[in-house]
């Protein structure tokens, strides 16, 4: 999860907490045993869904795991397994709002979640349900669910895949779906999850700190929330044919990275990251300059899977001419990334990859943007 360190000094912004008893009119009043409810701005005014596992009644669907004593964890002799839980639904005029979760994942294990959309069979194996696109196996704490629409989902399913790394076991503490009203947007923060990116701030439960002990600023290129991401690396040689990049993957501790791992490339002009196909693992589009002087090199989509590894065999080329400068954005606003990169060559141009909400892209640009020498 992004977070900052706090040195010398910060301020404390209070948004959308809980009534102090100087200004209840604006507050609302807490409720008793940590529940929220409303009154004036409030934090939510409808109860949320949660399970804390004391008991199974809200569990649906089991494999390899046990829920007992306040938590899931994996049966005896397994190394990995799932939990599902019952049907879930939005109050009336409401909608599906922020899923926060409590886990213990020692060392490497870990605790993925998924969104399902309970109405519909699974057409992917290892799912109760069909995957709702987005939200498959995120290794997360707080999971925004506003692209989860009541209308096309009505019933939603929620699922987490634990896995054991050795001797280290996760648990799965609690989950909880938070509600909304229909016609608001809202952030309380109680965390980040709702956060796309920020610099220079902390979250502590309930407040944002502003982070002044520092001159410089922490503004994450992409939103992967796994501690030490695969770090992409390479450097301009000049005339020289340089075939290779470099790739930092996280060590086994968890706590910094192994040696480079090198790669084949031709010589990259840069990289960019984001989750292109939804499948919930980061993909990264490496810009292809050239090959000695054939200029006309394909860009590539590398694609991320479960093992948090990249290889150039799992890829997808697009037509470039002396690429640099990817990016990624929604250009035609159907809800997927899109790849954008510069070209160069006599005129130069901006070449647009639209996304067809899959791994099947065509390889050619769908638009181009004249320009010179781009």
């Amino acid at each position: 999860m992004k977070s900052g360190n706090l040195k010398t000094f910060f301020v404390i912004i209070l948004v959308f907490l809980m009534a102090t008893s100087s200004v209840p009119s604006l507050f609302g009043s807490p409720a008793s045993d940590g529940e929220l409810v409303g009154g004036g701005i409030g934090l939510y005014d409808v109860s949320p869904w949660m399970d804390d596992f004391d008991d199974s009644s809200r569990v649906n669907f089991t494999q390899n795991t046990v829920v007992t004593s306040g938590h899931v964890e994996l049966a005896a002799g397994h190394g990995s397994g799932l939990v599902a839980s019952e049907g879930i639904f939005a109050p009336p005029g409401y909608r599906y709002d922020l899923l926060v979760i409590e886990a213990d994942t020692p060392g490497t294990s870990s605790v993925r979640i998924s969104v399902l959309n309970a109405t519909e069979d699974s057409a992917i194996v290892g799912y109760v349900n069909q995957p709702i696109p987005g939200f498959l196996k995120l290794d997360r704490t707080q999971i925004p669910l506003s692209g989860v629409g009541i209308k096309a989902f009505p019933e939603i399913r929620l699922q987490a895949d634990l896995e054991a790394a050795g001797l280290d076991r996760p648990l799965l503490l609690k989950w909880t779906i938070y509600f909304i009203s229909g016609d608001m947007w809202r952030d309380d923060f109680l965390g980040d999850g709702k956060i796309e990116e920020y610099t220079k701030v902390n979250f502590t439960g309930d407040t944002i700190e502003v982070d002044l002990s520092k001159q410089n600023t922490y503004a994450p290129g992409y939103g992967n929330y796994d501690k030490f991401p695969a770090i992409f690396a390479s450097r301009d040689s000049g005339s020289q044919n340089r075939l290779e990049m470099g790739v930092f993957y996280p060590n086994a501790a968890g706590n910094g990275y192994q040696g480079r791992t090198q790669l084949y490339a031709e010589n990259v002009r840069g990289f960019f990251a984001g989750d292109i196909d939804n499948d919930g693992y980061i993909d990264m589009v490496v810009a292809n300059q050239r090959n000695g002087g054939d200029y006309t090199r394909d860009s590539w989509i590398l694609w991320g899977d479960s093992s948090g590894t990249y290889d150039v065999a799992r890829r997808t080329d697009l037509a470039t001419n002396a690429a640099n400068n990817p990016a990624l954005g929604d250009v035609d606003g159907d809800g997927w990334l899109d790849v954008l990169i510069c070209t160069g060559g006599g005129s130069g141009e901006v070449r647009v990859f639209l996304n067809p909400g899959s791994r099947a892209f065509t390889g050619t640009p769908d638009i181009s943007l004249p320009g010179s020498d781009l």
